[in-house]
């Protein structure tokens, strides 16, 4: 492996540095547990880190117009450095609508497509474009039709010619498009053909691929996004597009991008129940070696686990998903996945918690909205207001790590891909040391705290500042806030603000130590560490900086959103004020903001928003300020 630096070296020191919780004494406790030690090499590269978690997705498109999605897809971009990349959402193509599909030429409405990219767009995310969904509810029925398979062709070609248009060639040549959503699984998602009907789906792969190299050959395409492990809608694919030919283009072997496949930790349940980490990891390794066996050169091209959720079923409700549990899941396979997956074979480049749909506390979504008033639920509620789980801040945790895996060692131990508490260290381009420790069990009922202690191989000099970024039973936990208000359906303002500011992450701030780090590390915990050196200048301004009323369960709210030009690890988080008609400012938060977005109340006399970040020194930089704008509904 790669020395990157001669000056770094090996030493051991005596002094200790702690960061921690100090806890109550339990009567009868059990003799305190050895402190678990990471030895991090940070001139030692083991490889790169790409980063390959930035995705989500959710059904129906139409929630778009949805307020409340419009509020949780703000923070799903918002999540620092793009750690929310690419979404995808099932049906986009039920938002066009055409008439005379069968005639010459076709009249299209592009409108309600072009609303949901732009918003997408807009936010700093990508279409995971699913080429999934009947325009106008137009009869395909059977792909197997030679008519119906030129329709279909025809109409991707249109659809693909009017991105390009809209959006330019180079920008739709870096998003995937993909065959479907899960056409293994019926009759959930309308597919244009009988359950394994293996012919069926080759056949509209056919007509779609054509239609998309009909418009610009270098689009990237792919699939088949199959749900039933080695399904004969998967395996019958995987030989066609190994061995078979296009049927409408004569193209041998016809073309494929990427393979995507769905594989979760466990089945739907409608009981409480856990996943399992080995189930998503083993089902991943079973299907590369299924295609390595097989089809060693569909091996070769990049995989995609495009719904690796804990559980099937988005709205099975389980009390961890609005808990530090699930945020440590998704951060603890992270760390297994680089490890078993990413590292070597296969080419593994995308994973997706497909986590953003509109649930409760318990159900696989990223907010919670509460809601109130006489409105239409569907699209148009008279007030919703929206608080952030723990599962979103966990997506701007692992937005922080940086670029390069450095060595971690972990002395007179095996720590395995089991153990309950393991260190995935990183630098960032400008040269930061960021640490990830989780401490994980599947059972989410274990309990526990474990006592970290890790030496830095050559000293923090490098380094002026230690950061710490946690979430844990205690740190970054809205829930508890509402369990102690009594579960209300509609909060008071009071109770919503206290949800809100305890949802943030906030960062536990020192001197660089001269000895070891120490701290304390409960069960179902993920902590993120950085060593910074102080940037020469301030922070600066915050661009593109937008302010949008929308309507709360007690008033209107702001929803800001702004692009970060500070490194965040660098920083304590943003400040964002109301600017008021006097020219004074007014705060909306307590705690500095990590990522790019805040909702809050909205002060009556408010006239615009300001934002500012500060960083880890104290330092306040220069401010942006934007209107405010109506967000239309």
């Amino acid at each position: 492996m790669k020395r990157l630096s001669s000056r770094h070296q090996l030493i051991r020191v005596t002094g200790l540095f702690v960061l921690s919780i100090v806890m109550a004494a339990q009567a009868g406790a059990e003799p305190e547990k050895p402190a678990v030690t990471f030895i991090v090499d940070p001139a030692e590269d083991t490889g790169p880190l790409p980063h390959f978690w930035t995705a989500t997705g959710f059904t129906p498109p139409g929630l778009m117009n949805n307020e409340r999605m419009r509020v949780q897809l703000a923070h799903l971009g918002g999540v620092a450095l793009a750690g929310v990349e690419w979404v995808r959402a099932h049906d986009l193509l039920t938002l066009v609508t055409v008439e005379g599909m069968d005639t010459d030429p076709p009249v299209y409405d592009w409108s309600g497509l072009d609303a949901a990219l732009d918003q997408m767009l807009e936010l700093g995310m990508r279409p995971f474009f699913e080429v999934m969904g009947s325009p106008s509810g137009f009869a395909f029925t059977d792909m197997r039709s030679d008519e119906q398979a030129a329709l279909w062709r025809r109409f991707v070609s249109d659809l693909a010619r009017h991105l390009i248009d809209l959006y330019g060639q180079e920008e739709v040549r870096s998003w995937y498009f993909e065959v479907w959503n899960e056409p293994d699984v019926t009759p959930w998602f309308n597919h244009p053909w009988a359950e394994d009907d293996v012919e069926g789906l080759i056949r509209y792969y056919d007509a779609t691929s054509a239609g998309l190299m009909d418009a610009d050959p270098g689009l990237r395409f792919g699939g088949p996004g199959t749900a039933r492990q080695l399904s004969v809608m998967f395996t019958g694919l995987m030989r066609h597009l190994d061995t078979g030919t296009n049927h409408l283009t004569g193209q041998s072997p016809p073309r494929c991008d990427f393979i995507s496949i769905h594989v979760k930790g466990g089945p739907p349940s409608w009981k409480p129940a856990d996943p399992s980490m080995d189930a998503i990891l083993d089902g991943q390794r079973e299907l590369y070696d299924y295609l390595a066996e097989h089809h060693p050169r569909l091996a070769r091209l990049p995989l995609i686990n495009n719904e690796c959720d804990p559980l099937v079923g988005w709205s099975d409700r389980h009390d961890w998903r609005g808990t530090s549990y699930y945020p440590t899941f998704v951060a603890r396979l992270v760390h297994r996945q680089l490890d078993e997956m990413v590292r070597g074979e296969p080419e593994f480049t995308l994973m997706s918690n497909d986590h953003a749909f509109l649930g409760g506390w318990g159900q696989r979504s990223v907010m919670v909205p509460f809601t109130a008033g006489d409105g239409d639920e569907g699209t148009n509620p008279a007030g919703v207001s929206m608080v952030k789980k723990p599962v979103l801040e966990g997506m701007t945790l692992l937005s922080l790590l940086g670029d390069r895996t450095v060595s971690v060692t972990a002395p007179g131990t095996e720590p395995g891909p089991d153990a309950p508490v393991r260190c995935l260290a990183s630098l960032s381009p400008a040269g930061d040391l960021v640490l990830m420790l989780t401490h994980h069990d599947d059972n989410s009922a274990a309990t526990g705290e474990a006592t970290v202690r890790i030496e830095i191989a050559g000293g923090t000099a490098a380094w002026s500042r230690l950061a710490v970024w946690r979430i844990d039973p205690r740190h970054t936990a809205p829930k508890p806030v509402w369990d102690t208000a009594g579960q209300p359906d509609v909060p008071t303002a009071e109770q919503l603000q206290a949800m809100r500011e305890a949802a943030e992450l906030r960062a536990e701030v020192s001197d660089a130590p001269d000895g070891p780090i120490t701290l304390n590390l409960p069960m179902h915990g993920t902590a993120l560490l950085v060593l910074s050196e102080q940037p020469t200048d301030a922070p600066p301004a915050p661009r593109g900086l937008r302010a949008r009323a929308t309507t709360g369960v007690h008033g209107d709210e702001v929803l800001v959103q702004w692009n970060g030009t500070a490194d965040p690890r660098r920083l304590l988080g943003y400040r964002v004020e109301a600017l008021l008609p006097d020219g004074t400012t007014r705060a909306l938060h307590e705690t500095p903001v990590v990522s790019n977005s805040l909702v809050r109340p909205l002060p009556n006399d408010a006239v615009g928003i300001r934002v500012r970040a500060v960083d880890l020194w104290g330092r306040s930089g220069a401010s942006a300020s934007a209107p405010i704008a109506r967000l239309s509904r």
